[in-house]
């Protein structure tokens, strides 16, 4: 099936925009487990399990059931775009850890 030039913008943008939030999720576990421990391993693993299940079904149902060839480099910007914006969205995270025990301490 060929898709017209505004459906594969559309595929373009959501690649990039799931590339970003696998990535980004990905950290916000690895933030939210401190230490390092067999559990963290485990619950990472897991993880990682259902984020390559939803990535398939995600793939198959935007692209009416294919995969197409451009998947991979679509994602791989979306890490690149979050990888430059990383800094600020880990000093957001540790700022709302702050906030989050002010108000559950108060």
């Amino acid at each position: 099936m060929i898709l017209s030039t505004s459906e594969e913008i559309r595929v373009m943008f959501y690649l990039i925009s799931f590339g970003v939030f696998c990535i980004s999720s990905y950290d916000l576990i690895i933030m939210a487990i401190d230490k390092k421990t067999k559990t963290r391993n485990i619950i990472l693993v897991i993880y990682s399990i259902m984020l390559l299940y939803i990535t398939i079904k995600f793939s198959y149902k935007l692209a009416s059931g294919y995969v197409p060839i451009h998947f991979i480099l679509f994602m791989v910007i979306g890490f690149l775009i979050y990888i430059t914006i990383r800094k600020s969205f880990i000093q957001g995270f540790k700022n709302f850890q702050k906030l989050k025990e002010i108000v559950l301490t108060k």
